[in-house]
């Protein structure tokens, strides 16, 4: 099984929904699709260079038990498995979760 279409827009509008459009032009969470995963993004952009990508989470979808476990990002640039929540069979479980956590390991402070 592959990640379901639905899915991968409801994580790009999460991610356009937490990004202020008065700041699209400084900064944004983007989301990032491979087969397998959805990657969370900050992007700082910079004027006249190379925008700064920073991974703060992973959605992994794993197709043989339907289910998603989410990911944070150690100081190595390696995704580990979050273990204080579980993996889910909807993704908008993640992100209720994330808009409500205010974890540093997805979350740094300014």
């Amino acid at each position: 099984m592959v990640m379901e279409r639905a899915d991968i827009d409801r994580v790009r509008l999460w991610c356009r929904d937490r990004s202020p459009q008065d700041r699209w032009a400084v900064e944004r969470l983007e989301c990032d699709v491979t087969g397998r995963h959805l990657d969370l993004v900050h992007v700082r952009i910079v004027p006249g260079g190379d925008d700064v990508r920073t991974p703060i989470a992973r959605l992994l979808y794993t197709g043989q038990t339907r289910r998603w476990t989410l990911q944070w990002r150690d100081s190595g640039g390696r995704f580990q498995a979050y273990r204080h929540f579980p993996a889910v069979h909807d993704v908008r479980e993640i992100l209720g979760f994330l808009a409500e956590d205010p974890d540093p390991l997805f979350w740094p402070p300014d």
